[in-house]
């Protein structure tokens, strides 16, 4: 008998389209509405209770039901209203809401109930019975920001600090905020070094999830402060661009286009596209907004496939079809960094969402933030030590992922060969596999770019522990 022991290393990033993995949660689990019904006027504080969540690091899982259309739920279930105790009956949640399993009810009660007393137009439910769910990220850290001090700043701010989303010293965005950065501090001290100015630490690696920018001018534009964004890309991080930023940075960088792009108008009317991915999580209808930049158009292409490469998740609904929102693999790299265009110079922040449709903006907005890769870690589901029985089949013996290690209790053959299947909420990508305590050795690896890893052993000695760390594992998902 053999005892496998399964870890994982540098587990980084996470992935930003549906896992095939659905979560079951038991009563008393916690619902954050993110729908018109249950949260109208409460819908950035809400983003903003998620962020503190997930600061006092309680785990929260955002809820996204795979290719819906827009509108549709994401799940069912029956709730009390934590506030007033109502019961809520069966109700189809929509617009990408967010779970607190049950077993993190006591880190959250506090945080939740000093929430609700101070922003009353907040709604959580209380779970009554158990429920599934698709988890489309396990959120487990609060993304950190940094805002590009291009001259609308402000712009970004008042995003932010509606959702009461703070800066890193726990207070409202303003210009003093340390996480604002100038277009020098970006561009860094030389022109050589893509990445010795202020995204990256001292050793080059980047210190934020997601940098943003409102409105640079593309006449004025920091061309090393692009450099430095695209090397920032280079990471599993988020940019997000709004109005004029998106041709200033993308004409310069070309991240998600082989020559920039054009301005577009404004559309009357918007079509709703990739309904399941984070970005376009929100529910009623956007009104677009004007400004220099209210839609834009590829110069000649973007970059690679659709719906692989980039997602237009917003687009005008009369020719020539332009997007109000934008996102897309930076330089087509699903092990990168992540970029969110979005048109139009400045959305309202102001509530109830149903009759201030120029306010939705702010939503899609705020879903950059939330889906930055690495604001959280990728999350091991199960793990299995898997053998093929003849004809019988395939039987899995489980390897518990806490306490006391699963025994294989099999032959491993002539060649003492095994194999370990583990299956991670998202997709993910390594960088290798070993074996780093008893003996044996890893023969291959499959799956690298889904959610579900093989790993084939061989040489595996009889009665011992057997350790497999997986390095490098990051999110690989579109």
């Amino acid at each position: 008998m053999v005892a496998l022991l399964t870890s994982a290393a540098a587990m980084l990033g996470q992935a930003l389209v549906q896992p095939s993995v659905v979560k079951s949660y038991p009563a008393n689990s916690l619902i954050i509405p993110m729908d018109l019904t249950y949260q109208n006027s409460g819908a950035f504080r809400a983003y903003g209770l998620v962020y503190k969540l997930l600061s006092s690091n309680v785990p929260v899982d955002w809820i996204i039901q795979p290719d819906k259309v827009y509108g549709a739920p994401d799940f069912t279930a029956s709730a009390l209203d934590y506030r007033l105790g109502t019961t809520i009956t069966n109700y189809p949640y929509r617009g990408g809401p967010f779970v607190i399993h049950q077993a993190n009810r006591a880190a959250a009660d506090p945080i939740v109930q000093a929430w609700l007393a101070q922003n009353t137009s907040v709604n959580v439910h209380i779970a009554e019975a158990p429920f599934t769910a698709n988890v489309a990220r396990a959120l487990v850290a609060a993304p950190r920001i940094a805002v590009f001090n291009d001259g609308n700043a402000a712009i970004l701010f008042s995003y932010l600090n509606a959702a009461a989303i703070p800066d890193s010293q726990v207070n409202f965005w303003t210009t003093g905020s340390p996480d604002v950065l100038s277009p020098a501090a970006v561009a860094g001290a030389t022109t050589a070094n893509h990445r010795d100015g202020a995204l990256f630490d001292s050793n080059g690696v980047p210190r934020f999830s997601v940098f943003v920018s409102g409105h640079q001018n593309a006449a004025t534009v920091d061309l090393e402060a692009v450099a430095e964004t695209g090397q920032f890309l280079m990471s599993r991080t988020m940019f997000v661009a709004q109005c004029q930023a998106v041709r200033s940075f993308e004409n310069n960088g070309h991240f998600i286009t082989d020559q920039g792009v054009t301005v577009g108008a404004q559309p009357a009317t918007v079509d709703y596209f990739f309904s399941g991915h984070p970005i376009a999580q929100d529910d009623g209808g956007f009104g677009t907004i004007g400004g220099s930049d209210p839609s834009i158009l590829p110069t000649s292409i973007y970059s690679g496939s659709l719906g692989v490469d980039y997602f237009r998740i917003l687009r005008g609904q009369t020719s020539p079809n332009a997007d109000v929102v934008l996102f897309g693999h930076a330089f087509q790299n699903a092990a990168g960094g992540r970029v969110m265009y979005l048109g139009g110079h400045q959305y309202s922040v102001s509530l109830p969402l149903s009759t201030n449709p120029s306010s939705h903006g702010t939503r899609y907005f705020l879903n950059a933030i939330f889906a930055a890769p690495s604001a959280g870690l990728a999350q091991l589901a199960s793990a299995v030590s898997r053998k093929t029985h003849g004809t019988a089949g395939t039987f899995d013996i489980t390897l518990p992922l806490t306490g006391a290690p699963g025994i294989e209790c099999r032959s491993g053959g002539a060649g003492n060969d095994y194999q370990i299947v583990a299956t991670w909420v998202e997709p993910v990508t390594l960088s290798g596999a070993s074996v780093t305590a008893g003996a044996g050795s890893v023969s291959s690896t499959i799956g690298s770019g889904t959610n579900a890893i093989t790993i084939n052993l061989t040489g595996v000695a009889n009665a011992q522990t057997v350790t497999v760390t997986l390095s490098g594992v990051s999110a690989g998902g579109p």
